[in-house]
């Protein structure tokens, strides 16, 4: 029987195994190989952090031991991991590490703001290694911005933006994320509305 302990892990790593291997086959029968996996692996992310980011809104935003913040760690996790095979083949394969071209066609905000979220975010998960509280307030603050961060780019991306390469899988995630971000906002408007109203 499988401890208890690795049942979080299991849950969340074979369905990221399955949608990673399904981005690749996807990848592969696609016109281009390249941006097929450019696009596949920013779907597989966003996939894995909508639960996430769902998790820790509902959890009011607490950095304490339990098996929903263990299932949030482990996805947000996952959902990183896909968003650094996303951020090697946009930047490292379709652009060659040449910053200077990605910042003149994306412009400044837009790429400065997917290479400021690929550290916050990898600094967020590191932290996330060693337990929900590691790190002290100053995680704390970077992991609430790093999930809003991430919701509001994608949903940019997916949405607001037209884009010729838009598919509807995007759109619906973009759509489902766009609810998200309110549902995340309420939540951390209802959490400073009970502490301003909590007894010294």
């Amino acid at each position: 029987m499988t401890p208890p302990r690795f049942v979080p892990f299991f849950n969340t790593f074979v369905p990221f195994a399955a949608a990673l291997t399904a981005a690749n086959v996807y990848a592969e029968i696609s016109p281009d190989l390249t941006f097929g996996r450019v696009i596949g692996s920013i779907l597989v992310s966003a996939a894995f952090a909508l639960p996430a980011c769902v998790l820790y809104a509902a959890s009011g935003f607490a950095s304490v031991p339990s098996t929903a913040a263990r299932y949030r760690q482990l996805l947000w996790t996952f959902a990183f991991i896909a968003y650094a095979i996303h951020y090697y083949y946009a930047v490292g394969v379709w652009f060659g590490w040449d910053f200077a071209q990605i910042y003149r066609r994306q412009r400044t905000v837009v790429a400065g703001t997917n290479n400021l979220l690929i550290v916050t975010w990898g600094i967020d998960v590191l932290f996330g290694l060693f337990g929900p509280a590691a790190g002290g307030r100053f995680v704390r603050v970077l992991r609430w911005l790093t999930h809003l961060h991430f919701m509001i780019a994608f949903f940019v991306a997916a949405v607001v933006f037209r884009s010729d390469v838009r598919t509807t899988a995007s759109l619906v995630m973009g759509v489902s994320i766009g609810l998200a971000i309110l549902f995340y906002l309420f939540r951390w408007r209802f959490r400073l509305s009970q502490e301003e109203h909590q007894v010294p």
